[in-house]
This record gives structure tokens, C-alpha cells and sequence, in this order.
């Protein structure tokens, strides 16, 4: 007896789907059920290592707390889940921890801040949680750190919705401002500098 299915004609990017054997099941079904770990960083240590930039210690970051919330005075309202949408369930874990920040590469320089590619790390052994590739915006100035919080507001009420991605904004004993946020694909790391092109 031959079993037919019918279904839609998948898209070319998805087409390796369909190669997937059954010994191939049971490796995929265990990848759906690893849990998604959240990472919020309580503290951040951020070090340079590009360049003439080469750090001897980290420094130390801690946790800003934004009261307002955001440039409208409103929240955004929460997102819906269509009901034609097939959806995956995972399991999410949160990890509050302090995490390592190395700066690895610039990205791009904005007019008030400087944009980082950088490996995270979270810095508690037994969480076991492979370093994540993010960008690291850090304001050059005052108008910088306003501009990155006004940022974060953004990125918060993001959150709320339940987009993942970003990790929190920082500032250090000098009032130096740093935002994380995920780098999802690396598209922008073959820029070479951070100084602006004339």
C-alpha cells in the first residue's frame, strides 16, 4: 500500500525539509524540544579586541531601568496570533545572569553612537549556553546616550509584544552608554571602519 500526501508546493529555501529521513526524525524532534533560553543579563562586562583597541579587564556595566514608556507616552498594543498560522511550540527558559561582552569588529558610526560586532557570553558555567553573535551600540556623547535610550524604550515595548533579541541597555561608572541587541544574520560585518566616509 502507498501512502500520497497532498500538499502545498514548499518554498525553495524550505525544500530540504522534505529530504529528512526517519532516522533524521528523532535528532529534529529533540532540537524542538531543546529548550529557548532567554538571556537577560543582570550586569555587563564588555571588552575590546579589534584593532589598537585591546582591553587588559572588562568593564563593568550595570542594568539601566527606563520609566518611561516611549516617545508616544503609550504602550503598543499586544501582537495576535492569526489563526492560520502553524506554529512550533518550544520551551523558553529565562537566564538572568551576567554575561561577557568581546568586541570583535565595528559594524558602522552613526552620528551620536558607534556600532559593535561582538560574541556574548553568558558567565555562569553550568548554564552551558553556546556565545551568541549581537551588536553593541555605545554612544560617543550625551545626545549618543539619550539617542540609545530612546532606542531601548523601542526595543522594550518590542519585547513586550514577545520579539526576543534584545538584551538591555548599560551604563558604566563614567556614564558611558552601551545597547545589545542580537546580530541574527552578520550581514554587516565586512565594513572595516567606523569613521565616517567624507
Amino acid at each position: 500500500m502507498t501512502l500520497v500526501l497532498h500538499a502545498p508546493r514548499p518554498r525553495p529555501t524550505h525544500s530540504h525539509l522534505l529530504d529528512w529521513d526517519g532516522f533524521e526524525l528523532p535528532t529534529i524532534a529533540r532540537q524542538l524540544a531543546t529548550p529557548d533560553i532567554v538571556i537577560k543579563p543582570r550586569e555587563l562586562h564588555l571588552a575590546f579586541n579589534w584593532g589598537i583597541l585591546r582591553s587588559r579587564n572588562f568593564s563593568r556595566f550595570r542594568k539601566l531601568r527606563l520609566s518611561s514608556p516611549g516617545p508616544s507616552g503609550k504602550k503598543l498594543p499586544a501582537l495576535s496570533r492569526s489563526s492560520t498560522m502553524a506554529s512550533v511550540r518550544t520551551i523558553t527558559m529565562t537566564l538572568e545572569t551576567d554575561v561577557g561582552v568581546l568586541i570583535t569588529h565595528p559594524v558602522r558610526r552613526e552620528t551620536t553612537y558607534i556600532v559593535w560586532g561582538a560574541l556574548m557570553a553568558v558567565e555562569s558555567a553550568a548554564a552551558n549556553v553556546p556565545p551568541r553573535h549581537v551588536l553593541v551600540k555605545i554612544a560617543v556623547d550625551e545626545e549618543g546616550g539619550e539617542d540609545l535610550r530612546e532606542d531601548a524604550r523601542l526595543h522594550e515595548n518590542l519585547a513586550e509584544r514577545g520579539l526576543t533579541g534584545y538584551y538591555g541597555i548599560f551604563t558604566d561608572s563614567i556614564g558611558s552608554t552601551a545597547l545589545v541587541i542580537d546580530d541574527f544574520d552578520g550581514e554587516l560585518r565586512d565594513v572595516e571602519s567606523p569613521i565616517l566616509s567624507s
